[in-house]
């Protein structure tokens, strides 16, 4: 658990260093210094600890190191998609340490994070506190794939912005050869980039009452285009509660602070009711809370935009300063109750 509370230590440091420094951009050097430490913290780790799909990834990329490239998509045991064989082998004819997967998948999601936070929060160490604490960070050290689809997905968010659709569908589909889930991410171009309002909201809770009623058709429909059996199920409850409780408080503050939000919390606050809308269909169709992932990134920088727009600067201080606690002190709760709480560097 230690390496972990020294992460955030770290991160901490770089901002205190950073913000004392005469640099011409400090957010930008502050995500790179920080960014690289949570790269290495996550890549280091040796793929003996934490969850089984760690050690799958690992020999996956040892396996696909000795196959011949002609037949990387004739011997695929693992059933993994055309992307991520791609980019496992293309990798290993050069580093042939399996450790690498670690390294690279940690790149790509701290890299694309990163990105993503420049580009949309106001405050950048706020966010990459809240991508370390409420989630993001967690699922990215054992899922892969789908992080990979992800972090592809919140590039191309900008593509959202500036009304690109050709761009934004050959990201999305690129994230689909990683992670087959990232197909509901087309839906983002229609939605994420709208105002925020009362009507806005209604049509998105009326999506959700559909999701519920139609459960057992949508179930099947995932089976047969994922190939895959999902069912229903119920999360666990703390985690869940938890996630709701972050999703509800964001969206009441920007119900609160509706007349002076701008056009660059949208994505945030949009993002952060989809994710709501998919965590909690979740517990009536496991493939949903699959999905909400796509959009829990929201969250971590509709929170710190939210926040800064609160007139008065003592209280804006007081809250962000609340906030910062909660997510750290869940951030270690959760850490120090999971397998990743004995953290092992690999040349242990």
């Amino acid at each position: 658990m230690i390496v972990w509370i020294s992460l955030i230590i770290y991160v901490f440091l770089i901002n205190i260093i950073i913000s004392k420094i005469k640099v011409k951009d400090k957010n930008k050097w502050f995500l790179i210094f920080a960014g690289l430490g949570v790269i290495f913290i996550m890549g280091s780790r040796s793929h003996l600890t934490g969850v089984p799909d760690i050690n799958v990834y690992y020999n996956y990329y040892d396996y696909i190191s000795n196959i011949a490239f002609k037949d990387i998509f004739k011997y695929n045991p693992y059933g993994f998609e055309v992307g991520y064989i791609l980019l496992n082998k293309v990798f290993s004819l050069f580093l042939h340490n399996p450790q690498t997967i670690l390294y690279l998948e940690a790149f790509i999601c701290v890299s694309c994070t990163s990105y993503f936070i420049y580009k949309n929060s106001q405050k950048m160490f706020d966010s990459l506190i809240y991508f370390i604490c409420f989630g993001c960070m967690m699922f990215a050290l054992s899922g892969f794939r789908q992080a990979i689809a992800m972090s592809i997905c919140l590039v191309s968010i900008e593509f959202i912005k500036k009304k690109k659709f050709i761009p934004f569908f050959i990201l999305v589909l690129i994230a689909c050869t990683f992670h087959q889930t990232a197909v509901i991410f087309f839906v983002s171009y229609f939605v994420i980039n709208s105002d925020f309002k009362i009507e806005h909201i209604s049509a998105l809770a009326l999506f959700f009452i559909l999701m519920i009623g139609f459960n057992d058709k949508i179930i099947f429909i995932a089976n047969n285009v994922f190939n895959r059996h999902y069912e229903g199920y119920t999360g666990s409850a703390f985690n869940g509660i938890m996630y709701c409780i972050i999703d509800l408080l964001i969206i009441a503050m920007a119900i609160i602070t509706k007349k002076n939000n701008n056009n660059k919390n949208k994505i945030g606050i949009n993002m952060t009711v989809l994710s709501l809308i998919f965590f909690v269909s979740g517990y009536f169709v496991e493939i949903s809370q699959r999905i909400s992932w796509y959009f829990l990134y929201g969250t971590i920088i509709a929170l710190p935009n939210l926040y800064t727009l609160i007139e008065n600067k003592r209280n804006q201080e007081v809250v962000r300063f609340l906030f910062l606690i909660f997510a750290i002190l869940l951030f270690i709760y959760r850490f120090s109750n999971n397998q990743y709480s004995n953290y092992e560097f690999f040349w242990s």
